[in-house]
């Protein structure tokens, strides 16, 4: 165990040092690591390379730098900056921080957890480590230790206003819409002029199922930052919620004209896709995908055409094509296994595909996914979004083996943001007979209005589930 050992390591007083040849590039990284926070990676790209150009060695940019790159360019990149912080007289907790960019890079789910718990235990006055931890707290869906961790990073710095963000999104998630809602215009109030800030606006305020109000905010965000795709992927959401497939469309298509990463264009044409697949016209979502795969292809970006074959998957397990499913599931594990594709993205991959072979095989596929999933949660207890996935999965066998009830306990502790767990929640209560508390989990699930966290890279999952429980998409539940 870590922790015992934490206890005999030294404290520092103040933030973790920024060590640097050069005042002027140390200078513009911390610019370009504050527009990183706030998700402008175009920005935060070109003052890291102004950066660099200053002081070529300096570790810290090096490894924020890699971050924002995709594959092994970036994993080569934080693994420079982790053997340059080696060689030469940098400090332990600058040092660390790069491990736990590079641990992240390798998907090595537990060791990240594990650093940045250790960093704001042993730099108890560094606003960034405490922020850091409440955000990931965010993710790992544990509130409280989100609340905490990001309330102490802006006593360190009242000025810190991306902690209001993410202070504003647990509130949501917990129901707290107005309180949320507050905190988010606070980052506003910090920030007037930073698209993220009213980009999250609109995201809370999509959240209190104020459309044209979120569809305002994120308008504003697009025009204070063209090239911020996801603002206009806030419009599209706002209008698809309202059951406006042209006008959503038409957003998106605004999206790609600012795109320069290719990830980011990857993200914005599989809601193209879903979109149609959500308004009941399979035969084109399945051709966007098509698209998307044949320019993956032609620039070799096995990650990209990997993933396509997953999403082809998990769109013919809802066209009810199991068959043709596990067959794209067979091609997706084969380009995933590329050497360019890095850990992060194989895990996500593979995990990923494991859920859709649990709803796409037979029982005693659905059990042998399980078990994969089971052997990676031992290797990484932490990882929350991890485990829900092995409740899904478990739900799933349940529901396999005619269990409904049994299937309730373990679907009923997926996260809320898993939204095909939530939709399978419901399914095994009404076979369970429990009508009552089958309406109300998809009355939840329906007003839930939330944007996919597509620039996590996750699916846009919700968009689809959305549709047909709101009434636009086509009759019955997805995935039934």
């Amino acid at each position: 165990m870590w922790i015992p050992l934490l206890l005999a390591l030294p404290m520092i007083a103040g933030e973790i040092p920024v060590t640097s040849r050069s005042p002027e590039a140390r200078r513009l990284f911390l610019q370009g690591r504050e527009k990183a926070l706030n998700f402008d990676t175009s920005e935060a790209t070109v003052l890291f390379r102004k950066s660099l150009a200053l002081d070529p060695d300096f570790p810290l940019a090096l490894a924020w730098m890699g971050k924002l790159l995709q594959g092994p360019e970036g994993v080569a990149m934080v693994e420079r900056a982790a053997s340059v912080a080696r060689q030469q007289d940098f400090t332990d907790l600058e040092k660390m921080t790069v491990d736990v960019l590079l641990a992240e890079h390798k998907g090595e789910d537990e060791k990240v957890r594990k650093l940045r718990r250790e960093l704001a235990d042993r730099a108890p006055e560094d606003w960034l480590a405490q922020f850091q931890l409440g955000v990931q707290s965010v993710y790992d869906h544990k509130s409280q230790a989100a609340i905490l961790y990001l309330s102490k990073a802006l006593k360190l710095n009242p000025k810190a206003a991306e902690a209001y963000n993410y202070l504003g999104y647990v509130l949501v998630q917990q129901g707290q819409i107005e309180e949320g809602i507050a905190k988010v215009k606070k980052f506003v109030e910090l920030k007037p002029q930073e698209s993220n800030s009213w980009d999250s606006l609109g995201e809370v305020l999509l959240a209190a199922g104020k459309l044209d109000e979120a569809e305002n905010a994120f308008s504003k965000a697009s025009t204070l930052s063209p090239e911020d795709w996801m603002s206009w992927m806030g419009v599209a959401y706002s209008r698809f919620f309202r059951g406006d497939w042209s006008g959503g469309r038409a957003a998106c298509t605004d999206a790609e004209k600012y795109i320069t990463r290719a990830p980011d264009k990857l993200a914005v044409g599989l809601v193209l896709a879903w979109s149609f697949l959500a308004q009941g016209k399979g035969d084109e979502a399945l051709r966007g995908l098509d698209a998307i795969e044949k320019e993956a292809l032609a620039r070799k970006n096995d990650f990209a055409s990997a993933w396509t074959a997953l999403e082809r998957a998990e769109m013919l397990v809802e066209m009810h094509r199991f068959d043709d499913a596990n067959r794209q599931l067979a091609l997706a594990a084969t380009r995933g296994a590329s050497s360019k594709v890095s850990g992060e993205e194989r895990n996500r991959l593979r995990r990923s595909a494991l859920v859709v072979q649990a709803r796409a095989g037979t029982a005693g596929m659905a059990e042998k996914a399980l078990a994969q999933l089971q052997g990676e949660l031992a290797a990484a207890p932490s990882n929350t979004d991890l485990r829900g996935l092995v409740r899904f999965s478990e739900g799933l066998v349940a529901m396999a083996q005619g269990q409904p009830e049994q299937a309730i306990e373990s679907l009923s502790k997926c996260p809320d943001t898993l939204f095909q767990c939530r939709l399978e929640l419901a399914k095994a209560q009404a076979q369970a007979g429990f009508k009552a508390l089958a309406d109300e989990t998809l009355r939840k699930l329906g007003q839930a209005n939330f944007r996919d966290s597509l620039h996590r890279g996750e699916d846009p999952s919700y968009l689809y589930v959305s549709a047909a429980l709101k009434g636009h998409g086509p009759p019955g539940t997805p995935g039934r």
